[in-house]
């Protein structure tokens, strides 16, 4: 079903760009996707990037973009003096997290999982999280080595997915990967807990002997290394179980930069 099934052109000036011919990238997509394009265009229809700008900007992928949008929000605010600001920071970094909840929900519920939110989903959730984890380190809750091989690793595998994405062939993953995912995000909002109580105890005068005595025991660091450690060893999984994946992005860039006559 394409999008001139959906769009009545005959009163208007259609632009030679609009061709059906030239818009091979729309054949992929669902039909509720150009219903909601048609209804939702900001511009005229007649123009490029207004058919761009509806079919990119669904409600999941609204989701997705605010929540790269609200990354450097909470980053402003978590470096700002005050208990108030790391409070508002650590809120922002709740709601952005709910979006990556609901824009999967929606995706599925409206039909409207596309190539462009599988790709973009999961870059906006390691913008977020290694955002979080490099404030931390610069806080000095967590070490500078910490959050280099969790950052390298989950942006080489979201680089290696969005690869096979749009290769049409889908990458392997064990169980594990989400037991990784659950205890890195976990860190994130057990490290802002003890951020905000250590604040809290300052302003009081006063001490939280639950979170001092994660303090004595290091929980921070126990945590962290595990969270490595199930990063590496998902990381070399990812790698060894898609080398396929991997040989061809190393013969595309050896066809880009190599010449051929060599």
């Amino acid at each position: 079903m394409g999008y001139w099934n959906y769009v009545d052109c005959s009163s208007r000036s259609i632009n030679p760009l609009l061709h059906p011919s030239k818009l091979e990238f729309l054949k992929e997509l669902p039909g509720p996707i150009f219903r909601y394009t048609v209804s939702n265009v900001r511009y005229n229809d007649s123009t490029l990037f207004g058919i761009i700008w509806g079919v990119l900007m669904n409600l999941p992928t609204q989701l997705t973009v605010l929540r790269i949008l609200l990354t450097p929000v909470f980053l402003v605010l978590i470096f700002y003096n005050g208990f108030k600001f790391k409070v508002f920071a650590f809120v922002v970094y709740i709601i952005a997290s709910l979006t990556d909840w609901y824009d999967g929900y929606y995706a599925r519920k409206f039909g409207t999982v596309s190539k462009w939110g599988k790709f973009l989903d999961p870059l906006a959730d390691k913008i977020l999280v290694s955002s979080a984890l490099v404030a931390f380190h610069i806080l000095g809750y967590i070490r500078l080595w910490f959050v280099i091989v969790i950052v390298v690793r989950d942006f080489l595998i979201t680089g290696l997915r969005s690869y096979a994405l749009f290769k049409n062939q889908p990458v392997t993953t064990i169980y594990l990967a989400k037991v990784k995912t659950f205890f890195q995000m976990a860190s994130v909002y057990v490290i802002f807990l003890i951020l905000i109580f250590k604040q809290l105890a300052a302003i009081r005068g006063t001490e939280f002997a639950f979170f001092s005595f994660l303090e004595k025991i290091n929980f921070i660091d126990k945590l962290m290394i595990l969270v490595v450690l199930l990063t590496v060893y998902t990381g070399i999984h990812y790698f060894v179980e898609n080398r396929s994946h991997i040989k061809s992005i190393l013969k595309a860039f050896y066809r880009a930069f190599v010449p051929s006559d060599l």
